[in-house]
């Protein structure tokens, strides 16, 4: 889905005042500032100067547009501070400061604004603000906030088809075909896409075309026409390298990898990702820098790669946490930079080193010099200092058996307190053993079923869970952050959560559950209070069966249900986000669980599970223990006693880690009704 999402960024279209035809380069164009006096003509081609340079470098961008800005200031040229804001903002948004490119259209926004309401209905004012509501509209798209972002586009739309500005016209139905991209109506997207690339090819426009066939590409892509993806993704590049598009280049080198990954070729997708990556670098475009990297990750798992797969992935978490927060991305070349910074100063710390050294052995020589010729007295000296040595060195070995006995003490404590540790891990163990679900519980309200519970330490950071209620009976797996005794802490606080939720509360429904259980949370960890980062929660499938055992209501934070029916295999997955935690809510993701209703049939069988199961490596090319083995073995085996499923899970899991180590607590509930 990142790939997806890597492909959706240049669905929207990045508008900027269209006061000249774009067709000077950057060279004439300072020329031409260089001989320009302090006028209005100026402000044009320093705007004129920031677009073009944008796709290049949007650092230079900025500093001729807030040259721009200071000379209209000066002159009281409002269409020119308007201008100036929109590139500005053009320029942090390419950098992924959205906060910073949104502040700056607002404030075009408001100028252009001023001028229509002093003007009326002048082309060049109505233009202007008809960019900016396409540029806002592209930041609150970004942030998935589609509502707001589909509002700026219309408004767009409608004044372009007032003004007779095709081009406007033709990127706002780019923009809006990507709302219904990201809504994954892909039909209504490609009739938007289609009717922008007619405008384009009337217009000969070559840049516009190009960004047209790329996203009519991303679509095929969406729908699996794999071929049909290529010949329009490829048609894109030839026009892109034709223009020296460094920002489109970005797009469908990477878009074309993608789609050669769908198709199985790997060493054509790693030729074409690599190429996007080292354009992405160039331009220093973090957010697609930050995707292109996750895309190498996966594409170096699935060649088997996994060396190359981490390294790629820990590259994309570090800049798609930076681009999150809001603060300044760390580039690969500044990591490169610290890298050989830091083997600098290792150079220096061994050189100073080396100089310390000579200048000991430089001491040492004189100090023998110095011995040789006082060595005569030495000696004399030494006669009547023997008895003293004798008393010393028999002092410091009666104090070395002194320390050696205190030492031996310490060791006998330390193996107290270890003891006591252990006795208090074990003790923690029984204690949180005695309150979870167990076989028992399960047995008076279900005839089959199992438990297979393999915590990784002594004590557990998954648990089961039940509790019946109103005659219907709620079963869930919770896999809390972390495992050991700081994930058993979290089993505590999420067990007695849930029971003071079901207790003391009317809901019924599973999503209200999960809700009250996310406040729980934080506000048991303080996680509501200003600053606090605190990410820990807890990942959660949770179930109710009616009495008869014949409906199921199921919702999930990162957990899914699997429904065995007929020697079939029913996938549905929970919420893409945890209960607890702040690192989504940082983001101004709303939490929303949602209910999902099931009909059940004699005989079928219900499988809830925590990732340990799925985590865990093993096998002959050191793996993971995917969720295709599991559903294999429900099938094969659904017509069996379920203990023997369970037997059979547990068997192979264990053949499968072998002597590798348990990576994580592992918890999987199997129901029959």
């Amino acid at each position: 889905m990142r790939a997806l999402t890597f492909l959706f960024v240049y669905l929207i279209y990045l508008i900027q005042p269209n006061l000249y035809a774009q067709e000077s380069k950057a060279d004439s164009l300072k020329s031409l500032i260089s001989k320009s006096s302090e006028d209005t003509n100026k402000v044009i081609l320093l705007m004129e100067l920031a677009w073009v340079v944008n796709s290049i470098d949007p650092e230079e961008c900025k500093t001729h547009a807030k040259e721009a800005l200071k000379l209209s200031e000066k002159l009281g040229f409002k269409r020119g501070i308007g201008g100036a804001y929109n590139n500005i903002g053009i320029a942090h948004q390419n950098q992924g400061n959205y906060t910073k490119a949104l502040e700056n259209y607002y404030k075009s926004l408001k100028c252009f604004e001023e001028l229509e309401e002093q003007n009326g209905n002048v082309k060049l004012i109505k233009a202007g603000l008809g960019n900016t509501c396409n540029n806002i509209g592209v930041v609150y798209q970004i942030n998935q906030d589609y509502d707001n972002a589909k509002r700026s586009y219309e408004r767009a739309l409608k004044i372009y088809k007032q003004i007779n500005d095709n081009g406007g016209v033709a990127a706002s139905y780019n923009n809006l075909g990507s709302i219904c991209y990201d809504q994954k109506d892909f039909d209504k997207t490609l009739d938007y896409f289609f009717k922008s690339l007619k405008i384009d090819h009337e217009s000969g426009d070559e840049q516009e075309i190009a960004r047209n066939y790329h996203n009519i590409g991303a679509i095929f892509l969406e729908k699996e026409e794999l071929d049909k993806a290529l010949k329009y993704q490829k048609s894109a590049l030839v026009l892109q390298e034709k223009m020296n598009d460094n920002w489109g280049l970005t797009y469908s080198l990477v878009a074309i990898g993608v789609t050669y990954k769908r198709k199985k070729k790997y060493k054509d997708a790693l030729y074409y990702i690599k190429r996007g990556v080292d354009v992405a670098e160039e331009i220093n475009a973090k957010y697609e820098l930050a995707n292109a990297y996750e895309l190498l990750s996966q594409l170096y798992a699935e060649m088997k790669d996994f060396e190359k797969a981490y390294e790629s992935h820990q590259i994309f978490k570090l800049l798609n946490d930076s681009l999150f927060n809001e603060q300044k991305a760390i580039s690969i070349n500044e990591l490169n930079s610290k890298y050989d910074a830091q083997k600098s100063q290792q150079k220096i710390t061994m050189l100073e080193k080396d100089q310390r050294i000579q200048k000991i052995e430089t001491r040492k020589r004189k100090l023998f010099q110095y011995s040789l010729i006082g060595g005569f007295v030495m000696v004399l000296i030494f006669v009547f200092f023997i008895f003293n040595q004798y008393e010393t060195k028999r002092k410091a070995n009666q104090e070395l058996e002194f320390k050696n006995t205190q030492l031996e003490f310490v060791n006998v404590d330390l193996d107290s307190k270890n003891r006591k540790i252990a006795e208090s891990i074990n003790y923690a163990q029984r204690i949180q053993s005695t309150i979870l679900a167990t076989d028992e519980q399960l047995n008076a309200v279900f005839e089959e079923h199992f438990l297979f519970y393999s915590p990784r330490d002594v004590v557990s950071g998954d648990f089961p869970w039940m509790f019946k209620k109103n005659g219907s009976i709620y079963v869930a797996a919770v896999d809390c952050t972390g495992h050991g005794v700081p994930g058993a802490m979290m089993s505590m606080v999420g067990y007695f959560l849930l029971n003071n939720i079901m207790k003391n509360n009317e809901i019924t429904n599973t999503s209200d559950v999960l809700m009250e259980l996310h406040k729980g949370v934080n506000t048991t960890l303080n996680q509501n209070s200003s600053g606090s980062h605190s990410e820990d929660g807890m990942d959660i499938a949770f179930c109710k069966f009616d009495e008869k055992l014949t409906k199921l209501q199921f919702s999930g934070a990162h957990r899914p249900v699997l429904i065995c029916s007929n020697s079939e295999i029913k996938e549905i997955r929970g919420e893409r986000f945890p209960v607890g935690g702040t690192q989504y809510a940082r983001r101004g993701k709303e939490i929303i669980f949602k209910d999902h209703d099931v009909k059940l049939s004699k005989g079928d069988s219900i499988f809830l599970f925590s990732d340990g199961l799925l985590d865990q490596i093993g096998g002959e090319d050191k793996q993971k223990f995917k969720l295709s083995l599991i559903k294999d073995i429900i099938i094969q085996n659904h017509d069996k006693p379920f203990s023997e499923t369970r037997d059979l899970i547990s068997k192979k899991f264990n053949n499968w880690k072998k002597t590798y180590k348990q990576i994580d607590d592992v918890l999987l509930i199997g129901i029959r009704v």
